[in-house]
Parts: C-alpha cells; sequence; structure tokens
C-alpha cells in the first residue's frame, strides 16, 4: 500500500499483533480521517482475512463490497 512509515502510532512484530488497544470505557481503538478511510485492513495471505470482528458490528453509512456481494453462497467461493 505504499504507506510512510511516519505516523502517531507503528506497530510491528513478528510473532504477535502489531497493535493492541483497550479501554474499559471507550473504544479500543479508534480511526479517523478527513481525506480518507479511517481504518485499512490489507492481508497478503489469500487464506486470511483483512479484517476481522468478533462480536457486533454497527454500520452507520452505505458500504461497498468488492468483489459484489452474491446471495448465491456458490458464487463467493474462490473469496477469502
Amino acid at each position: 500500500m505504499n504507506i510512510p512509515t511516519i505516523a502517531g502510532v507503528v506497530g510491528t512484530a513478528d510473532e504477535h499483533p502489531g497493535l493492541i488497544g483497550t479501554s474499559n470505557a471507550l473504544m479500543g481503538i479508534y480511526g479517523f480521517s478527513s481525506g480518507n478511510a479511517g481504518i485499512v485492513g490489507e492481508t497478503a495471505n489469500p487464506n486470511s482475512f483483512a479484517g476481522f470482528f468478533q462480536g457486533n458490528v454497527r454500520r452507520c453509512r452505505e458500504s461497498i463490497a468488492w468483489p459484489p456481494l452474491s446471495t448465491d453462497i456458490g458464487a463467493l467461493q474462490g473469496y477469502a
């Protein structure tokens, strides 16, 4: 993604998560941008996920999926 290595927080690791955020009162990690995505996930492993949520997910605005989502599960096979 050609992201610069200068940021407010940078986390890297070989065997552990690169960044962990926890809070007892508010969100553990919050991302915001006035000109682009607030949070982006990426993976180079086709058997992994760019994002994973354990628990409820709230969507506040339009979402765009690529490849386009289908109600036919057979049509989705091959996409990880």
